[in-house]
């Protein structure tokens, strides 16, 4: 099993298992991200072909970087 890097600019999840055609792979972070991305612009999307497009704009849009708490981070720097 080879290694699948979400495709969604800046993202660095690997092992994704969410494949789209027309799109590639998308990670659950960038999922749940493109859900907020819908709510937030209002975009009520009824047919498979307006969701591909607002994914395709979503997934050519750079990964914000996303809040932690210090602990969080000191708990992602443990060896």
């Amino acid at each position: 099993m080879g290694v699948r890097f979400c495709n969604r600019k800046g993202c660095e999840e690997l092992m994704c298992t969410n494949y789209i055609q027309s799109v590639g792979y998308i990670c659950k972070n960038c999922i749940s991200g493109f859900k907020e991305y819908l709510s937030i612009n209002n975009l009520n999307l009824k047919t498979r072909d307006q969701i591909v497009k607002e994914l395709n704009i979503f997934i050519d849009t750079h990964v914000q970087n996303q809040s932690i708490t210090v602990d969080e981070f000191f708990k992602e720097s443990e060896l």
